[in-house]
């Protein structure tokens, strides 16, 4: 279930990824300003003759959102460490210095193994990345989609303002989402250290 769950994430995450990509991309081939009428027309000449619809072509296309996926969960996962998680979990290892080396908040499998942590607690961890997953890619997502929109034609403004607000609600949505799952983790190693499981 978990596995399916995490596939599905990621390519969620691919598809609103592969979006700004694509934009990007005919900016460069076709000037910030392009016509979609005419770029459109021009790609249905080049590669009119692929039938998309073939499980051959579904399949590759499957196949590269999911990479694209990875990749943009990769990056964010670092940038919000940079810009808030590495700063809530110094604040938690500076009153708890003995957990600093026991924490990984991307694999929640890893206090099963080393806590055997209950099933229901791993269940809300999990629950709690896959909405950390997508909150915090989609902040970099709407945020990087929202400017391309703009740069292409200054009169998208009203669309600029919203995906600019939607990245905002993901902004602080991760990181709540980031707060609450750190200090579930921390309060959870506290209690297996009080019970006298933490080694």
């Amino acid at each position: 279930m978990s596995t399916t769950v995490l596939l599905f994430e990621i390519l969620i995450i691919g598809i609103f990824t592969s979006i700004w990509i694509t934009m990007l991309v005919i900016m460069i081939n076709y000037g910030y300003d392009f016509d979609l009428e005419i770029v459109l027309t021009k790609i249905q000449n080049k590669f009119g003759y692929l039938k998309f619809s073939s499980p051959l072509i579904l399949f590759l296309s499957l196949a590269i959102l999911y990479q694209i996926g990875w990749m943009m969960n990769d990056i964010s996962y670092y940038l919000s460490r940079k810009i808030y998680a590495n700063r809530m979990i110094r604040k938690l290892t500076e009153i708890h210095p003995e957990l600093e080396n026991h924490f990984d908040e991307e694999k929640p499998e890893r206090y099963q193994l080393d806590l055997k942590a209950p099933s229901d607690f791993l269940k809300k961890l999990r629950e709690h990345l896959v909405v950390y997953r997508l909150t915090r890619t989609g902040m970099f997502n709407f945020l990087i989609l929202a400017f391309l929109i703009l740069i292409h034609n200054l009169a998208n403004w009203p669309l600029f303002l919203i995906l600019l607000m939607v990245s905002l609600i993901c902004y602080f949505q991760s990181h709540f989402t980031c707060k609450t799952y750190i200090n579930q983790i921390f309060s959870f190693y506290k209690y297996s250290e009080l019970d006298g499981k933490l080694k």
